[in-house]
């Protein structure tokens, strides 16, 4: 009962398949589990007897291109907004240098007067 691709005992950077297996314990030993000890290769017990699992990832694909959506409506909504942030420095600037030319007669009259 094994799995001619995986190699149990092997590093994983022995391989040059990058793919991981992906196991679902199918028929898990009677055993107790061993304690937690850390290591970077499969477990040797075969008595577990795993089994490939197959990943849909259409979900994913979704998320991914909901999430490439989302970003390309908030760029744009920030292109736009920009627009708008410049067109009203744009335009106050203009007002700031009409109400500079445009000196009101009552200034003209105050400095008349300070002089005076």
């Amino acid at each position: 009962m094994s799995v001619p691709d995986a190699q149990p005992d092997a590093p994983p950077d022995t391989g040059d398949d990058l793919r991981a297996a992906v196991f679902a314990g199918v028929g898990q030993s009677t055993q107790p589990p061993r304690p937690y000890k850390h290591c970077d290769h499969a477990p040797s017990d075969l008595s577990a007897a795993a089994t490939p699992l197959e990943v849909d990832l259409c979900g994913l694909q979704t998320a991914a291109s909901s999430a490439h959506t989302c970003i390309g409506a908030y760029r744009e909504l920030l292109s736009k907004h920009l627009q708008a942030v410049r067109a009203l420095i744009r335009a106050r600037r203009e007002n700031e240098e009409l109400h500079a030319q445009a000196r009101p007669p009552w200034d003209m009259a105050r400095v008349f007067v300070d002089f005076a």
